[in-house]
């Protein structure tokens, strides 16, 4: 399984929410397909004032301050791409790419491991204690 390592609160708000991630760049057929489950992961990095403030404002998510950080807290389901030019949502930046994600299911145990930038694989014993927590369900994406 992929993983994708996200900020605090952005990597919460997947769960509440959140069901675009913006990226500037397409993954590969090789790397995620329409279909593919997406591991969450929420970087060690603490989040700020001013991003907990942008949740709050704007999508109107107030930010639990006793969040994983470091650590694989949910997977979803990757539905494919906006173009940038077919961007138009509230989590949607301006001139990137609108990664459509479903079927979110925060986990009930965070797995604490390493992230990475860009998208990364989970080794195979992080994999398994991540499946053991999801159900998984028929692939919903239209």
């Amino acid at each position: 399984m992929r993983a994708l390592t996200l900020w605090q609160p952005w990597a919460w708000a997947v769960f509440h929410g959140k069901n675009i991630e913006s990226r500037g760049w397409v993954p590969t057929d090789d790397q995620l397909k329409q279909g593919d489950l997406l591991a969450i992961h929420a970087a060690a990095r603490k989040p700020t004032k001013e991003h907990i403030e942008t949740l709050r404002l704007q999508h109107g998510l107030s930010f639990p301050g006793e969040q994983a950080f470091g650590a694989v807290i949910g997977v979803v389901r990757y539905c494919g791409l906006l173009s940038p030019a077919n961007v138009t949502c509230n989590w949607c930046e301006a001139h990137m790419f609108g990664w459509v994600l479903s079927d979110h299911q925060e986990i009930s145990w965070p797995i604490k491991c390493r992230g990475h930038q860009g998208l990364w694989k989970l080794d195979a014993e992080d994999e398994r204690w991540v499946r053991e927590q999801i159900s998984l369900r028929e692939d919903t994406c239209a």
